[in-house]
């Protein structure tokens, strides 16, 4: 098994608690995979529809660093990345009692999967196959598809099928076998697809939108949430039903949900403030979104530009369309606020990796063309995350 599932059923007066079950899941590293900085932040940007290219962030960074010594690096052309990235991290998810093993995203909420109805482009994923499936049914007339600003998507039916986890089970789960994938999935034999933890406004299913196995299965959970403990060098874990008080330390941040579309989408939330190593705390709203399926920290411009000042060497640099440092330099950590909350995201968290000249590439990078910010696991792998469906509220606390 590539992930370990403990799932709890609590005992009342001798008797199983049905709909106060609790389960985990433990991540497990793809032994395969091989961080590449520019293709990952070319993907981040692509999720939300924004290319990386030479002109990225570049008037940002010079509006907000005019008149300081700043300087950007020379001007070039970013050069094409292919995005053929192989997950880093997935969990096994039993479909139509079949097991897959999927990415885990808070940033979407579709339960895709490579299936026996893919064309082409198949290299060793495990397949679903609704025909094997006793418990399979066609939505008929449903359709999905996502399509990102590089190209890539994927797209499909809609089926219902019984969907566990651990022995928490959706019985009526929505599930979108792909009919097609762009090479940029295709490539990833590691991961079989993907399970969206957001809300199921963001599902692209037509007609009608589907439920996520979370919504679903949020009747049966002793408490209405789950938990992201990811980490940082190393597999995590989510907990479902239950926040485990050792897996934090001091006191929980808690932030609303913000709904800029209506309705929650996202999980969407306001930062107060930010704080850079030994300067003075910034009051500063920062609205972004908790995002387990970007890599990188995406913030404003001046944020950025408040973290970089204070790391010696730094500079945008456009044939990169990144900020990069000396490697020797030393990271200051950078500290979030939710009201008196103050979340650290340690320094070494932000020397994302070194490019092989002596320079190293950001962990921190400008969300100016993004609309809003991004906290992705350079910031959630330092922090504890508590995603709550009856606020809807956010919650981060400090690691041990």
């Amino acid at each position: 098994m590539l992930c370990r599932l403990a799932s709890f059923i609590p005992i009342v007066n001798g008797a199983a608690v049905t709909n106060a079950t609790t389960f985990q899941v433990f991540q497990q590293k793809n032994p395969n995979f091989v961080k590449n900085a520019s293709a990952i932040h070319y993907a981040d940007l692509a999720r939300y529809n924004t290319t990386l290219n030479s002109t990225y962030g570049v008037a940002a960074v010079a509006t907000v660093a005019a008149g300081s010594a700043w300087t950007l690096g020379q001007a070039g052309t970013t050069p094409a990345i292919g995005v053929l990235l192989e997950s880093e991290y997935v969990c096994p998810v039993t479909i139509g009692g079949q097991t897959l093993f999927l990415d885990f995203d808070t940033g979407s909420s579709d339960l895709w999967v490579f299936s026996t109805l893919t064309a082409g482009l198949k290299f060793g994923h495990q397949l679903y196959d609704p025909a094997l499936s006793p418990t399979a049914r066609l939505v008929p007339g449903t359709t999905w598809e996502i399509t990102y600003a590089d190209g890539s998507g994927s797209g499909g039916v809609v089926y219902k099928d019984v969907v566990s986890i651990g022995t928490v089970v959706s019985p009526n789960q929505g599930v979108e076998p792909a009919v097609f994938v762009s090479p940029q999935f295709a490539f990833n034999p590691f991961s079989s697809g993907l399970l969206g933890l957001a809300f199921s406004f963001l599902n692209t299913a037509s007609p009608e939108k589907q439920l996520t196995f979370f919504e679903n299965v949020l009747p049966t959970l002793k408490e209405p949430l789950f938990t992201a403990n990811l980490k940082h060098g190393e597999p995590g874990n989510y907990n479902f039903g239950y926040i485990d008080p050792t897996e934090y330390t001091g006191v929980i941040g808690w932030a609303p949900v913000t709904f800029p579309y209506g309705y929650p989408a996202y999980w969407q939330l306001d930062f107060t403030g930010f704080q850079v190593g030994a300067t003075p705390y910034v009051e500063r709203l920062i609205n972004g979104i908790a995002d387990t399926g970007t890599t990188l920290l995406y913030l404003p411009p001046d944020v950025v530009i408040g973290y970089y000042a204070q790391v010696a060497g730094a500079f945008f640099d456009l044939e990169q369309a990144a900020w990069i440092f000396p490697c020797t330099s030393i990271l200051p950590d950078f500290v979030f606020g939710i009201g008196a909350y103050r979340g650290v995201v340690p320094g070494e968290y932000i020397n994302f990796e070194p490019l092989g000249d002596g320079t190293c590439y950001g962990g921190i990078q400008i969300s100016e063309e993004l609309g809003f910010s991004i906290f992705g696991d350079i910031l959630l792998k330092a922090q504890f995350v508590i995603f709550d469906h009856a606020g809807p509220r956010v919650g981060f606390a400090n690691k041990l």
